[in-house]
């Protein structure tokens, strides 16, 4: 395991309307605004707007004091030794600044590429390996903690054991206490947070309009089959809060704590508003007053948390199956 430390407890996850599609200019300004405000972790995805290690040298030096890093950059879109040479370049060039984020993406995103989706488990540990035996003949440097980007069981083993910690998405509490026991006690947790600063009692357009997108996607209707949830809109509004939550910024500040409590290191926000905003701003200016006020300590995980996720706790009988072979 890597040692490494966050400036914060409390980032942000950027959208690729975000970081992806801003100007150079609108997006420094952004960043800027984000670390007066005490948001010191900027985790983006990749998709076809900014190349994910160029996009991240372009935050790193529009920034002073943030953690930058790809939340998950694919594996399909360089190979070990480029991703390898690229992270070295940028620890070197930000000490303890940059955190390497990969994952195995979706079967869509990657037939676009050009490739075979393959079975995940398999490629991510393979390309783990690789990442690690790279050659390097630059100068000498300490490399990035590797995140890998893991919801499922197996997924989770494998970035506490072959890498420095996991990136969690679209989960729960119950989910990250559960991630937390799988990684183990020493792995880098960061979990994402989509999060709404409104006066609305039920669940606000844009946090509606959150979820509505990520069940567009079948590995994501997936995820929450796993955890328990039902993957009809219809169905899920009644437990809607317990993946997304909205209200007063002191509603949001608890949400973020029973997190770190439950075992997260960091949490990053998906910062929603009704404006349109790609960044969240409106929210995150209302939530920034909040961020004194969070803990950043570990506390003992409670029963009661872990067993509301006990659909999610043990493998498939077909998940089973596969890790035997």
């Amino acid at each position: 395991m890597t040692e490494f430390s966050f400036p914060s407890t409390v980032g942000v996850f950027l959208t690729s309307r975000g970081p992806g599609a801003a100007t150079r200019a609108d997006l420094a300004a952004t960043l800027e605004e984000l670390e007066r405000l005490g948001y010191l972790g900027i985790w983006f995805g990749e998709g076809t707007g900014r190349e994910a290690f160029t996009a991240a040298a372009v935050m790193l030096a529009a920034t002073e004091r943030a953690v930058v890093g790809p939340a998950v950059a694919t594996v399909w879109g360089r190979d070990p030794v480029a991703a390898a040479a690229a992270g070295r370049t940028l620890a070197e060039a930000y000490p303890g600044r940059f955190v390497l984020g990969m994952g195995i993406s979706h079967p869509h995103s990657v037939r676009r590429r050009g490739h075979e989706f393959g079975k995940p488990l398999g490629v991510v540990s393979e390309y783990l390996r690789d990442l690690a035996d790279a050659p390097w003949t630059g100068p000498a440097v300490t490399p990035p903690p590797v995140l890998v980007g893991a919801v499922g069981p197996r997924m989770l083993r494998l970035a506490g054991e072959e890498a420095d910690g996991a990136v969690t998405f679209f989960v729960d509490v119950a989910h990250t206490a559960r991630a937390r026991e799988l990684l183990g006690p020493d792995a880098i947790l960061v979990v994402e947070q989509a999060v709404q600063v409104t006066d609305s009692v039920a669940a606000p357009p844009a946090s509606r309009g959150y979820v509505e997108m990520l069940l567009g996607n079948p590995s994501y209707r997936r995820h929450l089959g796993r955890m328990g949830y039902p993957a009809e809109m219809a169905a899920l509004i009644p437990r809607l809060d317990r993946l997304v939550v909205w209200g007063d910024p002191a509603a949001i500040r608890a949400r973020v704590q029973e997190h770190l409590d439950a075992g997260a290191d960091h949490v990053a926000l998906w910062a929603l508003d009704e404006t349109g905003d790609p960044f969240g701003l409106e929210t995150l200016r209302a939530l920034a007053l909040e961020l004194p006020a969070i803990s950043p300590s570990r506390s003992q995980l409670h029963t009661s948390v872990a067993s509301s996720c006990a659909e999610w706790q043990h493998d498939t009988p077909r998940e089973r199956g596969e890790r035997a072979t």
